[in-house]
């Protein structure tokens, strides 16, 4: 992290930072809520969510700097992931709308802490550089459509369940 530029550990600490509080209020979200029985699985996918996402992050961020450990980073994001991934089906199967609300609420959760550091940074002259504030806000507008897309399959993932309530309900009234 020494080699970095300043920009860059800049985009890496406050990417980092971002993803640890919606997790974070993602897991109190099911905590308060009558799933809260699934919060140690949820814990778990919150730590896979983190070491995935951010180690992604990372990824791309020593690709642009043409580092030599950029496969290795590659290689290891992508394993990340792809245990993220098996996990969270695997979430899915066992823990359906506890699963979904984490997805809500980690990806709304990113996406409006994101747009509320975006508006800081924005009013202030520092940030509005080339070298420190274009690079980290390009960073967390596109970690923002992640949260974006993470919410949008959360949201789906409950409005199947609620659905097919909705009809049946409608069913019976006839």
């Amino acid at each position: 992290m020494s080699d970095l530029p300043q920009q860059i550990v800049s985009k890496l600490v406050i990417t980092a930072a971002l993803y640890l509080m919606s997790i974070v209020y993602a897991l109190v979200m099911i905590a308060t809520s009558k799933h809260r029985a699934a919060l140690p699985q949820m814990a778990i996918l919150g730590l896979l969510s983190f070491l995935g996402w951010v180690t992604l992050n990372y990824w791309v961020i020593s690709g642009f700097l043409n580092s030599p450990s950029v496969l290795l980073y590659g290689a290891a994001s992508v394993v990340l992931l792809l245990v993220w991934g098996a996990f969270l089906a695997r979430s899915v199967a066992t823990q359906h709308d506890a699963t979904a609300l984490f997805l809500v609420c980690f990806g709304l959760g990113l996406t409006l802490f994101i747009t509320i550091v975006q508006l800081i940074a924005l009013l202030t002259p520092d940030w509005r550089t080339p070298t420190q504030g274009i690079p980290v806000l390009y960073t967390m507008t596109l970690n923002a459509l992640v949260g974006l897309f993470l919410a949008g399959a959360g949201g789906n993932m409950l409005w199947r369940e609620r659905r097919a309530q909705v009809l049946a309900a409608g069913a019976k009234k006839r």
